[in-house]
């Protein structure tokens, strides 16, 4: 039996997306699923995409997988759940306006080198390997909600499960 992967994708939205509906927040991720729109998106910050990196950063950013709720827990996994997604695995998330400010100063005051020493022993292997890659991501996370806070933004995110 294969097991069960999941990837992240984060999008920045109006705070009154909601309002709409969850077939319109679905419906901009959809739209990703076109190369070319997803190098657009990610590109101009409108688009984060962890992919299956999402459960590493999460414990760099926190010490746990699936951690509780804290400031620490709001950039990758935090927010209220708004749908499932035909499997407990698919869900979306929706962060606030406040939510995202929250997000971005646990960020900013987040050492991301001081992280990776802090998980050495845990993560050892997986770190010196991928290290790099990991330091990536924190940094375009912290781009990506400095970039939502800026404009006044909520953020929706959506988890795939996958084969």
């Amino acid at each position: 039996m294969k097991e069960m992967a999941s990837s992240l994708r984060m999008r920045r939205v109006s705070p009154t997306d909601l309002e709409r509906g969850v077939a319109h927040l679905e419906e901009g991720f959809t739209a990703t699923l076109d190369n070319d729109v997803f190098g657009v998106e990610q590109e101009s910050g409108v688009l984060c995409s962890l992919g299956e990196d999402w459960q590493e950063v999460n414990v760099l950013l926190t010490g746990e997988e699936f951690p509780r709720l804290s400031p620490g827990a709001l950039p990758v996994l935090g927010g209220d759940h708004i749908a499932s997604m035909g499997s407990p695995i698919d869900v979306m998330l929706w962060l606030g306006k406040a939510e995202v400010a929250e997000a971005l100063a646990f960020l900013e005051s987040t050492d991301f080198q001081e992280a990776l020493r802090a998980h050495q022993g845990d993560m050892g292997h997986l770190l010196q390997v991928r290290g790099e890659t990991y330091l990536s991501r924190l940094e375009q996370l912290k781009r990506f909600y400095g970039l939502a806070a800026q404009e006044g933004q909520a953020v929706v995110k959506r988890v795939y499960g996958h084969y």
